[in-house]
């Protein structure tokens, strides 16, 4: 799988170093099983490549509250042209690491999808129009405050 900007190599050379690390503006760690966690934000607004101010946070609470199947995300996008969410799926913990596993939990079996797995939900239409729907929901909820 290619990463980066579609289409973009300069932007995705900004964001991505030589290593493959994203830049992405925010702080973390990466614990002794090698996960990575973030753990805050350098700041807690995003310029936009015009020049305007996007606050990340209600943006990402919308899309947790209109989707029950994301777990988690975070939005990136500092002085590009736009905005890109990574968003986490619930999925399940395995009992003896405490790390998340590949297989999907909750709320992630109960969009009507087939999907088990990560990999099945990045393939599934289900999936795709779910998250595209409950992004549109999320946006009119952050524009429109409804």
């Amino acid at each position: 799988m290619d990463r980066g900007y579609l289409k973009d190599d300069k932007s995705t050379k900004e964001a991505i170093d030589a290593e493959g690390f994203l830049h992405s503006g925010d702080i973390g760690m990466v614990d002794d099983h090698g996960m990575v966690w973030i753990t805050g934000r350098l700041k807690e607004l995003l310029i936009g490549a015009g020049g305007e101010n996007i606050a990340p946070v209600p943006v990402e609470e919308a899309i947790k509250k209109e989707m029950s199947a994301v777990s988690n995300c975070m939005m990136v996008g500092d002085r590009k042209k736009f905005n890109t969410v990574l968003i986490c799926l619930h999925t399940r913990v395995d009992e003896k690491s405490g790390e998340p596993t590949n297989e999907l939990a909750g709320a992630a079996l109960k969009i009507g999808s087939k999907a088990s797995t990560i990999e099945e939900a990045k393939k599934c239409s289900v999936w795709k129009s779910y998250l595209e729907k409950g992004i549109e929901r999320a946006n009119r909820l952050v524009l429109f405050n409804v």
